[in-house]
């Protein structure tokens, strides 16, 4: 995930490049900033094999988005891609801070912070993904997969289409598009949330307690997880993460035009 390809800059735009010192006993020392801790993990994340999310012919077309996947198969995907989706949303829209459904990291509805959190912000075109990508993933995930929740049934490909206004073959391709994108960026990771209310996709093996940090200069944030039992504070490394909301600095007030989050507070990490 830290790419340069990619336009993440949760480090500070004007950050110098991240300051790494060796402590004692190998340890490694980075400057930055403790943002939250991880408060929930969803763990059901159809795109992780040893879940048991996956099937083997399954996994077989995950990569191509399922393109050239039979209908049955593709079918029960979407299945539990839905299953999936509800469980965020639903865990999403508990916290207090979502109760009004804005996402107050960004002041956008909680809804298409979700969409942007399960791409990552990257549709492999822009960052901050397009609005046209924002489309199709609604049209494709929450409301194709979300809109029949009473009846717990998957609405048909015509129905879907004669509403959307659009054909079945456009549909498809849309759709495989949008699980592509969501089966990439999700693969070997899971849905979480932080105590203060900020959604992120962590590394799978991420629990609740692990500490949301930025480094100085860094691309993306990271997971540490306290070692329990020292008196000092050493930490270890789970992980890269995406956090909605902190990919661009918004944790250093004096990153230019944008606003800090108000409840980063800097730390010195001695990672064991």
């Amino acid at each position: 995930m830290d790419n340069p390809m990619y336009g993440y800059e949760a480090g500070g735009k004007d950050e110098e490049s991240c300051s790494v010192e060796m402590g004692e006993e190998e340890a490694i020392v980075v400057q930055g900033l403790t943002v939250d801790t991880v408060d929930e993990v969803d763990n059901a994340n159809p795109h992780i094999a040893y879940h048991g999310g996956l099937s083997s012919e399954e996994m077989k077309y995950q990569e191509m988005g399922f393109v050239g996947a039979p209908k049955v198969l593709l079918a029960d995907h979407m299945k539990k891609m839905r299953t999936w989706l509800l469980r965020i949303r639903r865990m999403a829209e508990a916290h207090e801070r979502h109760a009004e459904g804005v996402y107050s990291a960004t002041n956008e509805s909680l809804h298409h912070a979700i969409l942007r959190t399960l791409i990552c912000d990257d549709d492999s075109m822009t960052f901050p993904a397009s609005r046209k990508t924002l489309i199709d993933l609604d049209l494709c995930t929450f409301e194709a997969l979300c809109s029949s929740e009473l009846e717990m049934q998957m609405p048909s490909a015509s129905l879907i289409s004669r509403v959307a206004g659009i054909s079945e073959i456009e549909l498809r391709l849309k759709s495989q598009r949008a699980y592509g994108l969501i089966a990439r960026r999700t693969k070997g990771r899971q849905f979480a949330m932080s105590k203060g209310g900020l959604i992120m996709i962590v590394p799978s093996q991420a629990k609740t307690g692990d500490v949301i940090v930025v480094f100085r200069g860094a691309r993306v944030p990271y997971l540490l997880r306290p070692v329990p039992g020292i008196r000092e504070r050493k930490y270890t490394l789970i992980g890269e993460a995406y956090v909605h909301g902190i990919m661009q600095g918004e944790c250093f007030p004096e990153s230019p035009d944008i606003a800090s989050l108000g409840h980063c507070e800097s730390e010195t990490f001695c990672i064991a």
